[in-house]
């Protein structure tokens, strides 16, 4: 299914697989790597220690 959409929130996301399970549907996105202050140094870095699923509610 190749479709647009313009979700609230999730602006500059890129959506990577979607699927329908009991009556929701369920987007798996990811967002584009920017740099960031490291919390030890303050460097800017591009590493990430951990990614995590997370669920958004947009209602």
């Amino acid at each position: 299914m190749n479709s647009i959409m313009n979700i609230p929130g999730l602006k500059d996301c890129q959506v990577i697989k979607m699927e329908e399970r009991k009556g929701e549907i369920l987007l798996y996105v990811e967002m584009e790597r920017k740099p960031h202050p490291c919390p030890d140094c303050g460097q800017l870095t591009n590493k990430v220690h951990d990614y995590r699923w997370q669920k958004v509610a947009l209602y």
